[in-house]
């Protein structure tokens, strides 16, 4: 089994910044990678898989386990936690493809999950 390993928050926002303006938002996926990174930088991870954003706690890891995928589906993102290799996805939710409503959707996984402790916004 191959890894894979965590690029730059801010490689990944560009990615998504440099993809063509269309139908599909992809400037909410760039907003959102910069929501996750402003809060947790340097306590999640992420690569991408084509144009799937794959978030994880650790900074290597195994393609198919216990990674969250992130994905743009239209008007909406839609949200997978692969837990078990060969398994369906164990948690799976879908908002609006607006940053914020994702970046919220990420933090309600992050804190049921027990990834890492909340971090209190800054005053």
């Amino acid at each position: 089994m191959y890894s894979i390993s965590a690029r730059p928050w801010a490689e990944i926002e560009a990615l998504y910044l440099a993809i063509r303006p269309g139908p599909h938002r992809f400037a909410e996926m760039a907003k959102l990678v910069r929501l996750i990174a402003n809060r947790y930088e340097s306590r999640l991870f992420a690569a991408t898989s084509m144009h799937t954003l794959l978030v994880t706690n650790v900074a290597r890891w195994d393609p198919d386990y216990d990674v969250l995928r992130v994905d743009l589906e239209g008007e909406q993102i839609g949200f997978a936690h692969h837990s078990l290799p060969g398994r369906p996805p164990s948690w799976v939710r879908v908002t609006e493809a607006a940053a914020q409503q994702a970046f919220e959707q990420l933090e309600r996984f992050v804190a049921a999950h027990g990834w890492i402790n909340r971090i209190p916004d800054p005053a």
